[in-house]
């Protein structure tokens, strides 16, 4: 597993908004690398990830179902205390 750590820095603004100052990102030995590398990266996990989806067996046909209940708060068949 990789690990990489982000840092963000921002400075006040002359409006009071935050603005980016700053980005420093360090890979697993400390290294330093660009963000075009790291967008890179996680897109290729997520190439990874849709290809070994497409691998993994179909779901049974009858899937169970889950009611969805809802109810208004301004509802008048219920007690106070629901």
């Amino acid at each position: 597993m990789e690990t990489y750590t982000f840092s963000v820095n921002y400075i006040q603004g002359p409006d009071q908004t935050k603005q980016l100052a700053d980005v420093q990102v360090k890979g697993l030995i400390g290294k330093p690398f660009t963000i075009k590398s790291a967008q890179s990266g996680l897109q290729s996990s997520i190439r990874s990830l849709v290809a070994f989806c497409g691998t993994l067996p179909m779901l049974p046909g009858k899937l169970p179902q889950l009611p969805l209940v809802y109810r208004s708060s301004r509802s008048t068949d219920c007690g106070e205390d629901y």
